[in-house]
C-alpha cells in the first residue's frame, strides 16, 4: 500500500487520537520510502492532531519522530524544550523518565538528565518495564549514561544489557540502533 491508500483510510477515522496514530504510521512509511519531506509533514500533522484529542503522549512520539526522520537540530531542539517544560518528570513512567533523560542529554540539559537518570539508576533501572520497548530505552538511557558521565550507572546498566549482546535493538519499523553489543 502507499501513502495515499492510508491517507484515504485515515481520514475516514473518527478518533482524533486513532488519526494521529495513522498520521504517524504513514510518517513512517514515508520515511522508509525516502520521502523525508512528506514523513516530517506526517508527522506534524499527527502532533496536531493528537494535541486536538488531549492525547497525553502526543508530544513524546512527535518529538521522537523529530528524531527518527533527522529533521533539523534547531527543530528538534525547540520540540524538546517544549516538552520539557509541559511534563512534570516525577509523573512520568519509569519508561518515559528514561526517554526525557536521553532528550535532555541530547539537548544539552546535563542536570536534568542526570536528576531523571540517578532515580532510576536508584532502583538499578529495575523499574523499567521489560516488554518489547526495554532494550530500545535501555539503549538510549545508555547513550544518556555516556553522556552525563556517570561511570557507575553505567556499570549497572551493562550489566542488564550484556545478556542482549547478539540482539539488534528496533524501535518502530524506522530506528535502528545497532547491535546492543555496544
Amino acid at each position: 500500500r502507499d501513502i495515499d491508500e492510508f491517507s484515504q483510510i485515515a481520514r475516514q477515522l473518527q478518533n482524533l487520537r486513532r488519526r494521529s496514530e495513522a498520521l504517524r504510521m504513514m510518517g513512517m512509511l514515508a520515511f522508509i520510502q525516502g520521502q523525508q519531506t512528506k514523513a516530517l509533514e506526517l508527522c506534524d500533522q499527527a502532533f496536531r492532531l493528537a494535541e486536538q484529542a488531549g492525547f497525553d503522549e502526543g508530544p513524546v512520539h512527535h518529538v521522537a519522530q523529530l528524531i527518527e526522520f533527522e529533521a533539523d537540530e534547531a527543530t528538534i531542539h525547540a520540540a524538546v524544550e517544549d516538552l520539557c517544560r509541559n511534563l512534570d518528570p516525577q509523573s512520568l513512567s519509569a519508561m518515559r523518565r528514561g526517554m526525557m533523560a536521553f532528550l535532555n542529554w541530547r539537548i544539552g540539559r546535563n542536570e536534568d538528565a542526570r536528576e531523571l537518570l540517578a532515580g532510576l539508576a536508584a532502583t538499578k533501572f529495575r523499574e523499567i518495564t521489560r516488554d518489547w520497548m526495554w532494550l530500545p530505552i535501555m539503549h538510549l538511557i545508555c547513550r544518556a549514561i555516556e553522556g552525563v558521565g556517570q561511570p557507575e550507572w553505567a556499570a549497572t546498566a551493562y550489566d542488564l544489557v550484556l545478556p542482549y549482546a547478539d540482539q539488534f535493538i528496533v524501535n518502530s519499523n524506522t530506528a535502528f540502533y545497532g547491535s546492543a553489543e555496544f
